[in-house]
């Protein structure tokens, strides 16, 4: 990693051979663009171009250079579609909206294809993540103001709108613990809360986590509009927590949270889905296959953490090429 004034952090170019206790990172290498991918220059004729966006699960966390789910898809589409994998650990929405910004000029995509896992709410919402700062947008009226990493707030409505994020809702006291800061001189409240990833699949969420999925819509939206300016086609696939795909995890974490059974939604990202249905994003939710496969006896995740095996990243690609072949036969925007 290295700190970047405008992202917060990015990858660091040309790395190789880098020396690690991880046997996945082994062959860990990234490109002259800062990414964990093979390099990519202009776009050759014919060839439809496909920018992946998204955090460690797009990056790969756990898995070799080969297994990640960009070199998946790219094989299974063929030599008439390049794959260009722009995913950093810990991005969240805000974060893959800006990386589009920068890289889409140049890339010139034809799909951008953009993934969203549970914690892009939360980390959406905050100004650091990590130990790092990183930017982060407010809504003001129906538009999005950027505040850069580390940035002050002027005293306008986006100051009264961070000071009314800071005592009223839950996201501002979970980080404040997460992070052991504090807020104008006052502790962080020392009461359990739920994390974003079950009030997400609630049947019915607290109001407290409204502002927080409001940015977060407003930020897939802006996605959509900054992709299709580039004269591509838009696509957002869900990335399945374990919770939702492992029954023996989803028992452990009702209990934890005193839930009933039915608390969560059988669809678990029936918000977001609704979300991109507003702002015509097509949507390609992994949750079901992922659901069917891990039944069948599938190791879908790594044996400790959050993050797909191989076999999750061949699964998410194999899901993922019809949706991909059909954006890239519409018409550019």
């Amino acid at each position: 990693m290295r700190i970047d004034p405008e992202l917060g952090w990015t990858l660091r170019p040309d790395v190789s051979g880098l020396v690690s206790d991880e046997p996945w990172q082994a062959d860990l290498a990234t490109n002259a663009l800062g990414f964990r991918d093979i390099p990519h220059g202009k776009k050759a004729t014919g060839v439809m171009r496909v920018a992946v966006l998204g955090d460690s699960f797009v990056f790969g966390s756990g898995v070799k250079q080969d297994e990640v789910l960009t070199r998946r898809l790219a094989a299974l589409l063929g030599p008439s579609f390049e794959v260009v994998n722009l995913g950093v650990p810990g991005y969240g929405t805000d974060q893959a909206l800006l990386t589009l910004r920068r890289w889409g000029p140049l890339l010139s995509p034809d799909v951008v294809l953009a993934g969203f896992f549970w914690n892009d709410v939360m980390e959406n919402a905050s100004a650091e993540m990590y130990g790092m700062r990183k930017p982060r947008f407010l809504l003001e009226g129906r538009g999005l103001a950027l505040v850069p990493p580390g940035g002050k707030r002027n005293r306008g409505a986006s100051a009264r709108l961070d000071a009314a994020l800071g005592t009223r809702f839950h996201l501002w006291s979970l980080a404040r613990r997460a992070f052991g800061t504090t807020r104008d001189g006052v502790e962080p409240e020392e009461r359990e809360e739920r994390p974003v990833m079950v009030d997400l699949s609630l049947r019915a969420s607290p109001p407290s986590r409204e502002p927080e999925f409001a940015l977060t819509w407003a930020l897939l939206a802006a996605l959509a509009r900054e992709a299709r300016a580039l004269g591509a086609t838009p696509l957002v696939f869900t990335v399945p927590p374990r919770f939702l795909v492992d029954d023996a995890v989803k028992t452990k974490v009702l209990k934890i949270y005193g839930l009933g059974d039915d608390a969560l939604d059988e669809d678990g990202f029936f918000r977001m889905k609704e979300a991109c249905r507003r702002h015509d994003l097509p949507v390609v939710d992994l949750l079901s296959e992922f659901r069917d496969a891990a039944r069948a006896g599938e190791a879908l995740f790594l044996p400790t953490g959050i993050h797909w095996s191989a076999k999750g990243h061949e699964l998410a690609a194999r899901s993922l090429e019809a949706a991909v072949r059909d954006a890239a036969r519409r018409p550019r925007p």
